[in-house]
Order: structure tokens, then sequence, then C-alpha cells
């Protein structure tokens, strides 16, 4: 997960990229950015990358509509939340969870399974395991 310095290295990197156009350096800008293009780019995090010339394009669409922070990479939207785990599942997991408190993980897990809850291909035990870590007050 990037921390805020991390965003604002990549999003500093990616000005400088589109920083020769907002100067009046460079006279074609669709040029520019196929010579940008031709070439990997190291970019803070991700380390060496090829962009398209539209990439750069929005980049400075960016830059021109919100400047620096709007380069910043966004967060995900479903940050924080289970894309395994739904509310459903969750609420199953606490009842068992709350009808057996002295159950162990792997065997509330594996009564879970047992009850038709979910399957293990569709819900692994590292997946479940990291749901309990981060919701202790179930």
């Amino acid at each position: 997960m990037l921390d805020e310095k991390e965003r604002e290295k990549i999003a500093i990197r990616k000005f400088s990229l589109v920083a020769p156009i907002l100067n009046g350096q460079t006279e074609n800008q669709k040029e520019y950015f196929k010579k940008l293009a031709a070439e990997p780019i190291d970019m803070p995090h991700y380390g060496l990358r090829r962009y398209t010339v539209k990439t750069f394009e929005w980049w400075l669409y960016l830059y021109r509509r919100h400047g620096l922070e709007g380069l910043k990479p966004g967060y995900r939207s479903d940050r924080g939340k289970s894309r395994r785990i739904t509310e459903e599942i969750a609420q199953k997991i606490q009842e068992k969870k709350n009808a057996k408190p002295k159950l162990s993980s792997i065997l509330l897990y594996e009564e879970l399974v047992k009850d038709g809850v979910f399957t293990p291909d569709k819900l692994s035990p590292a997946t479940f395991y990291r749901f309990l870590a981060q919701n202790p007050d179930l």
C-alpha cells in the first residue's frame, strides 16, 4: 500500500515528464509523448514501466485540472473491504463465533465449510484468518 510520501514521489515524477509541455520547452506535444512512450520510465514504487501516449496526455490533463494532487495515485474504492467475504458471510462468521466463542480459527473455518457457508475454493483459509485478524471484535 502506498503511503503519502510515495504518492507524492510518483506525482512529482509524473509532473517531471509533462513539465516540458507546460513550460513550452517542446514544440510538438504528440512527438514528445511518442518519444517518452518509446522508452521504459523508472517510476517510484513501480520501477521500470512503459507508458502510452494516451497516459501522458491523461497526466497532462490531470495536472491542468487538479494540479500536483491530481497526479497522485488514487486509493482503491474497495480499500479495507474483503472481496471474498461478503456481508452475509461475515454475519454467519459472527453468528458461529458467538455460538461457539472458544472455537479456534481453524475449527471455525472447518465448521463454516461443513455448514455450507462457503467452500475452500471460494474462500481460502489464509483469507479467512486475515479477516478474523482484521476484525478482532468478532
